[in-house]
C-alpha cells in the first residue's frame, strides 16, 4: 500500500509469490478495494479457507453444491464484488499507468529532494534512507527535543498542507501531481511554523 501507484514494481522480475495491496493511498482510490496477486506456482500450494458463490467454475448454478473450485486467484474472492470500488480503482489505475509509473516516481523523487534539502537546511534531520534504490514516496524528519509535531502538523494543515505524524516525526508523502511550487510552499510554510516554535 505505501508502493503501488508511486514505485515501480515488477513481480515477475522480482519474483514475487504474493503482493496484497489496498488501493486508498497511492492508487487514490476509493477505500475498501484493493487486489491481490499471487504467482501460479503459490496460488496452486494454498487452500480456500473461505470460499464464496463466486469461488466455485460455475457461479450461476446456484444448486450444484459440489461444484470445484476455479483454478486461478478468482477462487479466493469470498463475497459479492464492490463495484463501486472495482469502478475507482480502474480509474485511478488507469490514469496512473497513462502517466506512467515511471514518471511518477521520477516526479515524487525529485519532490522527495526539494523537500530534504529544504527541510535539512533549517535543521530538521531527515529519517530515511538516502540510498535512491531503497527509496519510498515518504520522507520521514526528526524534530527537536521539545517540539510538538503535532504543533507543526495543525499549523500546516491550516495553510492546506497534510503531513502525518509517526511516532513523534513529521511524515510528507508527495504524489506524482504534486508541483515544485507545490514542495516549494510546503518547504516555506514548515519553515515558517518551525522558526515561530523552536
Amino acid at each position: 500500500i505505501q508502493a503501488a501507484g508511486a514505485v515501480p514494481i515488477d513481480v515477475e522480475k522480482w519474483g514475487v509469490d504474493a503482493f496484497a495491496c489496498g488501493g486508498l493511498k497511492w492508487l487514490m482510490a476509493p477505500t475498501g478495494i484493493g487486489f491481490l496477486y499471487l504467482s501460479g506456482r503459490l496460488s496452486n500450494q494454498l487452500s480456500t479457507p473461505d470460499p464464496g458463490w463466486l469461488s466455485v467454475q460455475d457461479p450461476w448454478n446456484l444448486l450444484q453444491y459440489d461444484q470445484p473450485y476455479k483454478t486461478d486467484a478468482l477462487r479466493y474472492e469470498s463475497g459479492v464484488p464492490n463495484v463501486p470500488g472495482l469502478c475507482g480503482l480502474k480509474g485511478s489505475v488507469e490514469l496512473l499507468l497513462e502517466t506512467g509509473i515511471e514518471s511518477i516516481y521520477r516526479q515524487v523523487l525529485q519532490s522527495n529532494l526539494m523537500l530534504r534539502d529544504g527541510l535539512a537546511a533549517m535543521g530538521l534531520n531527515p529519517y530515511t534512507c538516502e540510498d535512491k534504490e531503497r527509496q519510498s514516496g515518504i520522507l520521514t524528519f526528526r524534530l527537536p527535543e521539545g517540539i510538538d509535531p503535532l504543533l507543526i502538523k495543525k499549523a500546516l494543515r491550516d495553510q492546506q498542507i497534510y503531513i502525518s505524524v509517526r511516532d513523534h516525526k513529521l511524515r510528507f508523502s508527495p504524489h506524482g501531481y504534486n508541483s515544485p511550487e507545490e514542495i516549494e510552499a510546503v518547504v516555506n510554510a514548515t519553515e515558517m511554523i518551525f522558526s515561530s516554535v523552536s
